[in-house]
């Protein structure tokens, strides 16, 4: 039978060995405000992504709150949950998953993460300009994702 290892001694391994035999960047632990709790957490989160991109807003909302009451950490969840109750037209639901998303937000929060969350804030409570601000900001830091 193999040797079983946990997952952060195999990344560890991993990282070694690359930073001996190639190039490439170190490999950097996400903060745990940024790794989701549960793998049906990650799961119902990109469901949720995916129903998004195709306009499902249903079955966004329902994966969003799935992955929110699996993880109810994890930030940028709520941030989409916000995104989500907009376009369904909740304003209330959507401020309280915008200021919920802010409260998660830390020392360990990506940089433009935090930006679209503020930006999910802003447009939650209908403040446009700040809104386009942070969005102009956030695609700025990242000119190649086209989402």
């Amino acid at each position: 039978m193999a040797e079983r290892i946990p997952i952060v001694a195999a990344a560890g391994r991993v990282q070694e060995y690359f930073k001996v035999n190639g190039p490439g960047r170190a490999y950097v632990a996400r903060s745990p405000s940024q790794r989701f709790q549960s793998l049906e957490a990650a799961r119902a989160y990109e469901q949720g992504l995916n129903a998004y991109e195709m306009q499902e807003y249903g079955a966004a909302l329902t994966a969003f709150r799935r992955a929110a009451s699996e993880d109810g950490q994890h930030a940028l969840t709520y941030a989409w949950l916000s995104r989500v109750l907009l376009v369904l037209e909740r304003g209330n639901e959507a401020v309280e998953a915008a200021q919920r998303a802010g409260q998660l937000v830390g020392d360990g929060t990506p940089p433009s993460d935090a930006l679209f969350i503020e930006a999910t804030i802003a447009d939650s409570r209908r403040d446009l300009v700040l809104a386009e601000d942070r969005y102009r900001k956030l695609q700025q830091t990242r000119p190649d994702d086209a989402g």
